[in-house]
């Protein structure tokens, strides 16, 4: 049974909280786990939520802390804090015992290494050349394991790692995703970013491969998914400075208006560049420094007097080796700070073991000094870890305005701690209680804009097990997958390595060459596009004995033969083979718009086909590579397209197997579109899927020639009065709908065809839809080959294009 359909478990595999969250790559999320009294209204236009009676940490002086205190919301943003709050039309959070502070903020993790947790546990950053240190992270990570992600790998990691800081209270991140091989995989960091339903920033760093369009990509990222700033996701430009083109993605982030973060680490050598820059005026308040590490007092200096912002990862640069955390030179810079996870390759990403890392170590260091008599800096208190954990990320991240703390006027942005929980009663000091004995499990709700995500202990909506599932297949197959052809191993990279670049340098040298990409990239061609009915009946009727034949039998075996003649013409490796299916397995309670099979083969056909039509069983081969690619092609064009592993084929697709491939020799893609379940897709939109299968065949990075076959119906009456008249229902239509498609008149179309006017011409005419779509795949231009032929009781119809590039 195909897993969209089987009802026994939750969802293939996303979103994690359904349609509020917006779209994504799948079907709606299963039922929440916790729904029994969830205040799901919470966070909607104009809905007030009272949050009562909570221990009140605000994180913002002109409003103040209260021992017991309650805070109003409207929709998603706060409206009031005080003592005692009266909202008679609020929803009520019961708030007794919790306390009630703003989300924590990461202003730094690599969400894309989610599924390599704890596989570089006792690594260091770089090959120092000793043997314990061969497995490192920089060879481990960047240049071997990351090489091979596909986008549904990145997909799945951004969104468990979202979910899991989400749980634990982190309700903004920068995810800095060094993962962009390709803009598909661009497309997949943002949607399970916003599939996750938190506050998320996303930074748009490198790639690795021809196909990455670092930096060029950035605008139009920036157009399609960040033109607004009235929404969960913001975005910043990555601007490593040991990169060759590192003035390009600067300029790019500032003519985008965005801002520009790196890394900065002296175990790099980045120093004097870094110096470089700062001394010509290049540093700006747009900047985020992450790390600071090894860097010298002028290039602290340049920063300091620029405005810039640091964002600390204090246990992975104690850690890694990237040097001692300049938690003491940011502050006495009085620099803007905050508190980062960095990779959960090697330690975990919540924020409670971040604020007491930085307060543990910066006293460490003043304690030390204190013992030797010496003068020693002010000790780090916990309401000041606090604030680089909630405001300074919000600082960094240019969002003050909106999250960081709880202020009348910000986003609902609000997680409640049990501070009744075994590990931290009686609660004798609200800020040392947070940093210093909680962790993780006293995180009881999260609300982000105002909306709930976890309740009492648990995440809303979010089908864990199943998404663990996902994520832990994408982690057993990195190590399978060969970096090459389809993504270039480090070496081939740069070819030989240039002994006098560091390796990062080395390594991203041709990044960013669009000349050398697409002169090397060989990509798929459409050879030919086939548009049919699918009449069940055909191979019944045209291999019984020649005394059971239908009158029509031989002119339809020899049409058919002669169809089948425009696709061998073209020599196709691929067939993209559209149909929809005739709930045999998608039913009225579950069925998707547009679905695509990812499988390895497809069976078919089903019983009552093989009863009633005479249709043997087939095993069809698959492509799973170009599946994969083709949904994320078609997911980045805006169209959520359903998937399924565990796809069976019926009629739809047999029946031009049978007719124009009868050796079924070649690997399918198949692709199911909804004609039978009202609320339909306008015309238009079947155009216009028409056009992004066209565009994904056209991207798909490989030698093949691809054909794109599809079926549907002109007009047809099933299990109505004019199901079995002498022609179709609608013999007017049929001639002025054949008369289009051969013409490639998609404007008369568009302009002439509806929802009404196909049910006027017969119950089951929407089948005309897959036409529509197919017309799109062709261009639209007029069918080179065109022929129909008049049967009992429908008109078939036979329509190829070939594009002109490949014909020429």
């Amino acid at each position: 049974m195909c897993r969209l359909c089987d009802i026994s478990r939750g969802h293939l595999p996303y979103p994690a909280f359904g349609p509020s969250a917006g779209g994504g790559m799948g079907a709606t999320a299963s039922p929440s786990p916790v729904a029994r009294g969830v205040p799901e209204a919470c966070g909607r236009e104009g809905q007030r939520t009272l949050i009562k009676n909570g221990i009140i940490l605000s994180m913002d002086e002109s409003v103040g802390d209260f021992a017991k205190g309650d805070v109003l919301t409207e929709g998603s943003r706060i409206v009031e804090i005080a003592e005692t709050i009266s909202a008679d039309d609020a929803i009520v959070i019961d708030a007794r015992g919790k306390i009630v502070m703003p989300g924590f903020i990461d202003t730094h993790h690599h969400q894309f290494e989610t599924a390599l947790r704890g596989q570089l546990a006792n690594a260091i950053l770089i090959n120092d050349g000793l043997p314990a240190n061969a497995q490192n992270y920089y060879e481990t990570v960047l240049q071997s394991f990351s090489l091979v992600y596909r986008p549904e790998d990145v997909y799945i990691n951004e969104l468990f790692g979202a979910l899991s800081q989400l749980d634990a209270g982190v309700t903004t991140v920068m995810d800095v995703s060094q993962i962009h091989h390709s803009p598909a995989h661009s497309d997949a960091v943002i949607s399970a970013l916003k599939d996750s339903g938190r506050r998320s920033v996303f930074g748009y760093f490198e790639g690795w491969g021809d196909d990455a369009q670092y930096p060029g990509d950035a605008a139009r990222l920036r157009e399609r998914y960040f033109s607004s700033n009235d929404q969960l996701l913001t975005m910043i430009m990555g601007g490593e400075i040991y990169l060759p083109f590192h003035e390009q993605s600067w300029k790019t982030g500032r003519d985008l208006d965005l801002p520009v973060a790196l890394h900065v680490v002296g175990t790099f050598g980045m120093q004097p560049t870094f110096d470089e820059l700062g001394a010509n005026g290049a540093f700006g308040p747009d900047n985020i420094f992450i790390h600071m590490t090894g860097m010298s007092e002028d290039g602290w200096k340049y920063a300091r007097d620029a405005g810039a912002h640091i964002s600390l990862s204090v246990p992975i640069e104690m850690q890694m080796r990237h040097g001692t955390p300049p938690i003491q030179k940011a502050i006495d810079n009085k620099m803007s700070l905050s508190l980062s996870t960095d990779v959960e390759c090697t330690m975990t990403a919540d924020f409670f073991t971040q604020m007491r890392a930085m307060v543990t170590m910066q006293r460490m260091f003043a304690n030390e000094k204190a013992l030797a008599g010496e003068e020693y800096p002010a000790l780090l208190t916990a309401r000041e870890a606090i604030r680089a954990a909630t405001m300074g990320g919000a600082e960094g991240l240019k969002l003050e305005s909106r999250t960081g703390s709880l202020t009348p006027g910000k986003d609902a942005d609000i997680i409640l701690l049990d501070a009744e929980a075994l590990n931290v009663a009686p609660l004798n000091n609200v800020p040392g209680t947070v940093v210093t004995l909680m962790e993780r499990s006293n995180v009881d709700s999260v609300l982000v804009a105002g909306k709930v995500r976890k309740w009492k202990g648990e995440l809303v909506g979010a089908d864990i097990a199943h998404l663990r599932d996902e994520l832990e297949k994408a982690a057993t197959t990195f190590s399978k997958r060969p970096a090459s052809p389809d993504r270039c191993s480090a070496t081939e990279a740069v070819g030989e390595k240039d002994d006098d670049m560091m390796p990062a340098q080395a390594f991203w040298s041709r990044a960013g060459n669009e000349d050398i990409r697409q002169e090397e990239r060989a990509l798929a061609k459409l050879v030919a596009t086939l548009a049919s009915t699918h009449h069940p009946f055909y191979l019944k009727a045209t291999t019984a004995p020649p005394e059971q034949q239908m009158p029509e039998a031989p002119t339809w075996k020899r049409k058919i033969e002669a169809y089948r003649e425009t696709l061998a013409k073209a020599e196709p490796d691929i067939l993209v083979m559209v149909g929809s299916d005739h709930f045999h397995q998608i039913f009225l309670d579950n069925c998707p718009q547009f679905l695509i099979g990812k499988a390895e083969r497809y069976d078919a056909t089903f019983y009552n086909e093989e009863r009633e039509f005479g249709i043997p069983k087939y095993v069809l081969e698959g492509d799973e590579n170009m599946s994969r690619f083709m949904h994320q092609s078609l997911m980045s064009q805006n169209f959520d397209f359903a998937f399924s592993n565990e796809l069976k084929i019926d009629h739809s697709i047999i029946c031009p197997i049978i007719t124009v491939r009868p050796q079924n020799d070649l690997p399918v893609v198949p692709i199911y579109t909804n004609i039978f379940a009202p609320p339909l897709h306008t015309p238009k939109r079947f155009y216009e899927v028409g056009r992004a299968i066209r565009k994904a065949i056209d991207d798909f990075p490989s030698d093949k020639r691809v054909a794109a076959i599809g079926t549907g119906h002109l007009s047809l009456e099933l299990g109505g009065p004019r199901q079995f008249m002498e022609t179709g229902p609608d013999p007017v239509f049929d001639k002025q709908a054949i008369e289009w498609l051969k013409a490639g008149d998609i404007d008369a179309i568009l302009e002439n065809v509806t929802h009404e006017s196909m049910a006027t011409s017969g119950n089951a005419t929407h089948g005309f839809l897959n036409f529509i779509l197919m017309l799109g795949v062709a261009g639209p231009e007029g069918a080179d080959y065109v022929d129909n032929l008049d049967l009992f009781h429908t008109m078939e119809a036979y329509f190829t294009w070939y594009p002109k590039e490949a014909a020429a």
